[in-house]
């Protein structure tokens, strides 16, 4: 099995600058063409879907219009830091997931959206938020072990 990274290029040798879309990765056989990967994938999300739903089934000291308040502080703390708009699209996915399974309290809320921005954040930066920035965006209202706890 040949596991190289493989890559083709838009430039030549000699051009000094790169464009964005210079570098095209090219798809990996092995994966695409087992079934188990994509079957595996499908298992996993299908464990725990989002119901969207969840404020009347599991949620029962969140409301919705608590949920849109915290969303719009994610957003502010995701475009303030200037963070790629898919860290704010995927901690707002982690949200959803995490409340249509797991109850919480009021007062783990911010703690949650703290917790989501973070790992979103380590997927999508190349240098991902401090759980220090955080803590401060929260007005100090969780502390830095929380985060890195949870």
């Amino acid at each position: 099995m040949d596991l190289r990274c493989k890559e083709t290029t838009n430039f030549s040798e000699t051009d000094n600058d790169f464009p964005i879309d210079g570098f095209k990765s090219l798809a990996d056989p092995t994966l695409i063409n087992d079934h188990r990967v994509f079957s595996n994938i499908l298992d996993r999300v299908c464990d725990h879907p989002c119901t969207p739903d969840y404020f009347n089934t599991i949620q029962t000291y969140i409301k919705p219009h608590m949920r849109k308040i915290v969303v719009s502080w994610m957003l502010d703390v995701t475009e303030e830091q200037s963070c790629h708009p898919e860290v704010f699209a995927l901690a707002v996915n982690y949200l959803d997931r995490f409340l249509s399974v797991v109850q919480i309290q009021k007062g783990q809320f911010q703690l949650l959206a703290c917790v989501c921005i973070f790992l979103a954040s380590k997927f999508n930066e190349s240098s991902p938020l401090t759980a220090e920035k955080l803590v401060v965006y929260s007005d100090f209202s969780i502390t830095t072990n929380e985060i890195l706890v949870r």
